[in-house]
């Protein structure tokens, strides 16, 4: 690989694809683009490709961010073709294959990354210290996030998005399955049961758009994500033995209420900055291009946070 300007292949044009072409520029890589469709209207500025022939020769890694149901016939590809990958959370919408294409990836020593780049935002480390070195033991916790799907992505009609589509990997439970993984980023050794899970609104999609799970065991910890909430919505509360936080990622707030009614507000801009997060996701990516000590755990991949997930999709009539 060029130390100068590793090249990097990104498949799938949406927003996160296109965030990743902006940042990778900056940091200095040269970005192709797979072209699905010859009509799709792509900057002039942007290298293209139309195949997936002799990928090692051209490619030191790529970035799959189609959509959800894509991922695993793209890192299949890449995997066979020796190129580190780094794909959009989740890495699959099934369970299916993933074990294989891991195992081969594993055999030759080539790196691959699942993007949850919320575990690279700034408040989360903040609150990974809390959890450590003053909340004492944790007792419980909440964490939610709603977002009415017609206003995500404002240029498309919401139910022609893959968001819409159980087939295509949509729904609630995949969509937002940041906040699952986060849990278990922060909270070793939990697992979680699917409590509810359904479609409430007469949105025209065919997937959940409502999902709670709670904990097993201690602590209690209860996960709700909506495709409903107009005021789109993301706060986590934890509760411990000397303390409890409140964290708005939306609203840029954290305050710690301690023994005695001591208060702590942090409210720094740089720790909520999404931006940042994206670029330490995509800088921890290319210095690991040709890491051949790649621990491809479960927690790593995700995969744990995918099998609890998995159980509260719900395929359902339009």
């Amino acid at each position: 690989m060029s130390t100068q300007q590793p090249k990097i292949l990104i498949i799938g044009y949406g927003s996160s694809a296109k965030r990743f072409i902006e940042i990778l520029r900056d940091l200095g890589c040269a970005v192709t683009l797979l072209k699905h469709r010859k009509d799709l209207v792509v900057s002039n500025s942007i290298k293209t490709i139309y195949h997936l022939k002799d990928l090692q020769k051209k490619f030191d890694g790529a970035i799959v961010s189609s959509p959800t149901h894509t991922h695993i016939k793209y890192l299949s590809i890449l995997v066979r073709q020796n190129i580190p990958t780094l794909v959009d959370k989740p890495i699959s919408d099934t369970l299916s294959k993933v074990k294989n294409i891991i195992d081969e990836a594993k055999k030759k020593n080539l790196y691959i990354q699942v993007g949850f780049n919320l575990r690279f935002l700034p408040i989360v480390h903040e609150i990974k210290r809390y959890l450590k070195n003053i909340l004492g033991k944790p007792l419980s916790a909440d964490f939610y996030v709603g977002q009415y799907l017609p206003f995500w992505r404002p240029l498309k009609k919401y139910d022609e998005t893959y968001s819409a589509s159980f087939n295509q990997g949509g729904g609630v439970a995949l969509d937002l399955i940041h906040e699952m993984d986060l849990v278990l980023h922060l909270f070793k050794g939990i697992t979680f049961k699917t409590i509810y899970k359904n479609k409430l609104s007469s949105l025209h999609i065919d997937t959940e758009d409502y999902v709670e799970f709670v904990s097993v065991g201690q602590p209690r910890i209860r996960i709700t994500l909506d495709y409903l909430n107009h005021n789109k919505t993301r706060r986590y509360r934890i509760i411990g033995e000397k303390g409890s936080i409140e964290c708005d990622i939306i609203g840029h707030t954290f305050i710690y209420t301690g023994i005695n009614h001591i208060q702590k507000t942090v409210i720094g801009e740089r720790y909520f900055d999404m931006l940042s997060s994206y670029e330490a996701e995509l800088k921890q990516f290319i210095k690991n291009l040709h890491n051949k000590k790649n621990d491809l755990n479960d927690r790593n991949l995700g995969m744990d946070a995918l099998r609890m997930t998995l159980i509260a999709r719900k395929h359902v009539q339009k």
